[in-house]
C-alpha cells in the first residue's frame, strides 16, 4: 500500500513529487511516479532538443523545486551565471534548467520511485485506488494525482490527416515521437505554424537546410514576453477568475488570456536576420487543400495566393484542446460521478481534489489554476495547492 500514485513523469508531475518529497508530506518509499518513459522529464527533454530551444519562455523563478530561488543558487554554484539567463527577465538557458532538474531529481531521489508503465484503468476499492498497470500489474494507494499531458493528442487540421493518408507523403507533426531528430528529413521543408515552437523549428531548419525553409503562418507574427499576463500568476487576475462561478465564463477567461501563437521579440529578430540573409523564406496563407504526387506535396492556399510545393511538410500545430488522457479517463468519470465542466475538464476544490484524495495538475487543473496550469509556474502552483491542502 502507498501513501501517493503520481500518474504522469513530466514538469507537472516530476514538480509535484518534488513538493510532496521537500516538504515531507511523503517518504520515497510510500510515493510512485507511473510514466511510459525510462526517465522523468523525457518527453520534455526530446521536443525541447528536437526544435534546438536555447532558452525557456518563464523567468528563473520557474522550475521544479521548492525553493524559488533554487536554480539561481544552483547557477552561482556552478559559476557560469552570466551565460544562464537571458534578458531582463532572467529566462534560463535550457541546458542550465535540465541540470538542474536533474539536480532536483537526485536530490529527491525520484527516480527511485519511478515505475515505467501506462496506466490503463483506475478503480475505486473502499476508501483506497487501484491503479492498473499495462494491463496486468495493479497498484493501490491511498491518493492519486492525475498530471496528464497533451502531449499524446498534436492536433492535425483536418487536411494534412487527408494528405497523411498516403503512405509515401513526408508529413510530420513536430511533437510526434517517431520523428526523432529534424536532421533526417528532407528539403526543401515548409513548417505550418506561427508561435514561438514554428519560429524554434523554423529557425533550427533554416540552420541546417539554409534557403529551403519556409514557414508558412496564418497571421503576422504576435509578439509578447509570455504565453499569457503575468498578472495571472497572482491576485491581480486570478481574483476575479475565482469569484467568477460559472465554469463555462472561466474557461472563456482562460482562452482570451493566453497568447496563443505568439512569439518573444528576440526570435523575431532571428527570423528577419534569417529572412534577410535568405536562410529562411516567410509565407503568409492558409491551407485550404493539399495534394501528393510524386514525391512532392502542394499546398493550396487561399486566393490570389501561389500553389507551395514542398517535399517534406512540418505541423506545429500544436495540441488537441479536448481532455487529456480522455480514453483513460471517461469511465472513471462516469464510475466516481466526477464534476466536469461542460467543456469535459475536471472541476476541483482550491487544493485541485476532484474526488477523494484525487488530485489534478497540469492542464487538467486549469479551470482552477487559470491560463498558466499547463506551464512550468502552472506546475509551482499546482504542486503547492496540493501540499498546502494535506
Amino acid at each position: 500500500m502507498l501513501d501517493w500514485i503520481i500518474i504522469g513523469g513530466g514538469i507537472q508531475g516530476i514538480t509535484v513529487a518534488s513538493y510532496l518529497v521537500g516538504s515531507k508530506k511523503v517518504t520515497i518509499d510510500n510515493l510512485m511516479i507511473i510514466d511510459p518513459h525510462d526517465e522523468p522529464l523525457t518527453n520534455w527533454k526530446v521536443c525541447t532538443r528536437k526544435i534546438n530551444m536555447p532558452f525557456l519562455r518563464s523567468p528563473f523563478i520557474h522550475h521544479i523545486d521548492v525553493d524559488p530561488f533554487s536554480l539561481q543558487k544552483f547557477v552561482r554554484k556552478k559559476r557560469h551565471e552570466e551565460t544562464a539567463f537571458y534578458g531582463r527577465y532572467k529566462r534560463p538557458n535550457l541546458e542550465i534548467f535540465n541540470e538542474h532538474c536533474e539536480e532536483v531529481i537526485q536530490t529527491n531521489r525520484l527516480k527511485e520511485c519511478w515505475s515505467k508503465g501506462y496506466v490503463t484503468d483506475i478503480s475505486k476499492e473502499g476508501i483506497h485506488w487501484i491503479v492498473q498497470v499495462n494491463h496486468s500489474q495493479q497498484v493501490k494507494s491511498r491518493n492519486v494525482i492525475l498530471a496528464l499531458g497533451l502531449s499524446e493528442q498534436p492536433k492535425w487540421p483536418g487536411w494534412a490527416k487527408t494528405l497523411k493518408e498516403h503512405n509515401e507523403a513526408q508529413v510530420f507533426h513536430i511533437f510526434d515521437e517517431t520523428l526523432e531528430s529534424l536532421h533526417t528529413i528532407k528539403p526543401p521543408v515548409t513548417v505550418v505554424g506561427g508561435g514561438i515552437t514554428a519560429v524554434h523549428t523554423a529557425l533550427h531548419l533554416a540552420q541546417i537546410f539554409p534557403g529551403e525553409v519556409t514557414l508558412l503562418k496564418r497571421h503576422p507574427f504576435r509578439l509578447f514576453d509570455f504565453d499569457s499576463n503575468p498578472g495571472w500568476l497572482g491576485p491581480k487576475y486570478m481574483r476575479a477568475f475565482h469569484h467568477t462561478t460559472d465554469f463555462k465564463e472561466r474557461r472563456q477567461m482562460i482562452v482570451q488570456a493566453r497568447n496563443r501563437g505568439s512569439i518573444t521579440r528576440e526570435l523575431y529578430v532571428k527570423v528577419k536576420t534569417a529572412v534577410r540573409e535568405k536562410r529562411l523564406i516567410i509565407q503568409n496563407g492558409q491551407v485550404q487543400k493539399a495534394d501528393y504526387h510524386l514525391g512532392k506535396i502542394d499546398l493550396y492556399l487561399s486566393e490570389a495566393l501561389p500553389t507551395l510545393s514542398t517535399t517534406t511538410l512540418l505541423l506545429t500545430t500544436g495540441f488537441d484542446q479536448s481532455l487529456p488522457g480522455k480514453q483513460l479517463l471517461q469511465p472513471l468519470i462516469h464510475a466516481q460521478q466526477l464534476k466536469c465542466s461542460e467543456c469535459g475538464y475536471p472541476i476541483v476544490n482550491h487544493q485541485l481534489q476532484w474526488g477523494p484524495n484525487l488530485y489534478v495538475a497540469g492542464a487538467l487543473a486549469e479551470l482552477e489554476i487559470g491560463p498558466t496550469a499547463r506551464n512550468v509556474a502552472g506546475a509551482r502552483k499546482a504542486a503547492e495547492a496540493i501540499v498546502r491542502g494535506i
